[in-house]
């Protein structure tokens, strides 16, 4: 168990040093990133989520992130109802 801890944290250690030249990469300053939707011709969800992305982007991070969760759960749960009959399960340690 301890071996396995430690193990996962070296490999965790390894990606954040790998990834840190990343944090000071050179670009366009954020304020030449300012991009909206369009919403012309849009109704209905379409809509709300492109004036969301437009008016307050967090919420749309937020919204999204949200929804991606609950698609994976509903995938985990339909794959699993394949998956029992077939007689795979999940085996304790």
């Amino acid at each position: 168990m301890f071996k396995k801890l430690i193990s996962r944290c070296l490999l965790l250690l390894c990606f954040l040093a790998a990834n840190t030249g990343n944090l000071f990469a050179e670009g366009k300053p954020a304020t030449e990133l300012n991009k909206t939707v369009k919403v012309e011709g849009l109704t209905g969800l379409n809509l709300f989520l492109a004036q969301t992305y437009n008016s307050n982007r967090l919420l749309f991070a937020v919204i999204s992130t949200g929804v991606i969760v609950i698609l994976g759960v509903i995938v985990t749960y339909i794959v699993s109802l394949f998956i029992k009959p077939a007689g795979h399960t999940h085996k304790e340690e």
